[in-house]
């Protein structure tokens, strides 16, 4: 996983924000991983903020998970882009999203 980001404070403000309202409406979170172009320091003004929620929760139905943790980031941020991950599956060395994530992405202290 990648150490440092150019995450600004803005960024830093919606994260925390969407991990503290994912716990106020039941979700027991265990990390953040911020990934793609603003992990990457390649975002640009329209890019949207990729991040892998990681819950020991996640892994049932995938698509439930998604659509849930989608439509509280709506409460949050438009730019969010939230991924629902177990860290079972988020090891997973065949699922290329993960992979990348494991590689580029960037733990947010939440």
């Amino acid at each position: 996983m990648a150490q440092r980001t150019n995450l600004n404070r803005k960024k830093l403000t919606i994260l925390r924000r969407y991990a503290r309202f994912l716990r106020d409406n039941g979700l027991q979170i265990e990390k953040m991983i911020v990934f793609g172009s603003v992990a990457k320091g390649t975002a640009c003004k329209e890019s949207d903020l990729d991040v892998c929620v990681v819950s020991s929760l996640f892994g049932k139905d995938p698509i439930e998970e998604s659509m849930r943790l989608s439509k509280l980031a709506m409460e949050i941020d438009y730019s969010l882009e939230p991924h629902p991950y177990s860290p079972k599956d988020l090891q997973e060395k065949f699922d290329p999203l993960a992979a990348e994530i494991r590689k580029h992405g960037v733990e947010i202290k939440i």
